[in-house]
């Protein structure tokens, strides 16, 4: 994707010139991108004729492994389930399919921070930071889109699905976001004698609403 630029900025002040006990701001901002696993395209191995979909069984070739006269295939994209004494499973009525969206985006992370550190006696350093990113084309790894929009009662679920004739339609979608805040305070000392004593507390806020696997329970509304 050429429009993944990426730039990054930071920077470091000291405040107040000539002051005894010194103040430091710094802050940075950058643009980062994910790379799109590989195995996001494996997984369509899994549909049919390769598997059966929900059996997830496969058609074997009756076919030798070193043929000693010129062949055919016997599994084609023409009789892709044959009947030959090598199936090990009949076609499923609803199989399971995988997908990947034809237009499958990068994650973008943008990130943030701003830092205030201040010395405030002989060797010792107080710092508080705020540090931020949002997150945007998270990716769920099989997340089923074929689920009613609503259910029936007594209705079999099958027949409720908006893609027929399918089951489960799983998808590697990209469409999940993340923010996250995050409060860092810290105390620091350090003696001459090059012992260091030093103290962390930090609060953080995350939210997201992509698993990694299977993706939310309800595609019609992911929040």
């Amino acid at each position: 994707d050429k429009t993944n630029w990426s730039p990054r900025v930071g920077f470091a002040y000291r405040l107040f010139e000539g002051q005894r006990f010194k103040t430091v701001i710094r802050g940075a901002y950058g643009i980062y991108f994910n790379i799109i696993p590989s195995a996001m395209a494996r997984v369509e191995a899994s549909n049919p004729p390769w598997s059966t979909g929900s059996s997830s069984m496969n058609y074997i070739s009756q076919l030798p492994g070193q043929p000693t006269t010129a062949y055919l295939p016997d599994i084609t994209f023409s009789n892709p389930f044959p009947t030959a004494a090598g199936e090990t499973a009949a076609a499923a009525s609803n199989p399971a399919i995988y997908y990947t969206p034809h237009d499958l985006k990068n994650s973008r992370t943008q990130e943030w921070n701003l830092t205030l550190e201040q010395e405030f006696a002989k060797n010792w350093m107080g710092r508080a930071s705020y540090v931020g990113s949002y997150t945007q084309h998270v990716l769920a790894y099989v997340s089923d889109i074929n689920i009613p929009n609503t259910m029936t009662p007594n209705v079999t679920r099958q027949n409720q699905r908006p893609y027929q004739p399918f089951s489960n339609v799983y998808g590697s979608l990209g469409n999940g976001y993340q923010n996250f805040n995050q409060l860092q305070l810290e105390l620091k000392k350090q003696w001459s004698s090059g012992f260091l004593a030093q103290v962390d507390y930090q609060w953080t806020r995350s939210l997201d609403d992509a698993p990694i696997v299977y993706g939310v329970q309800n595609p019609h509304c992911p929040d």
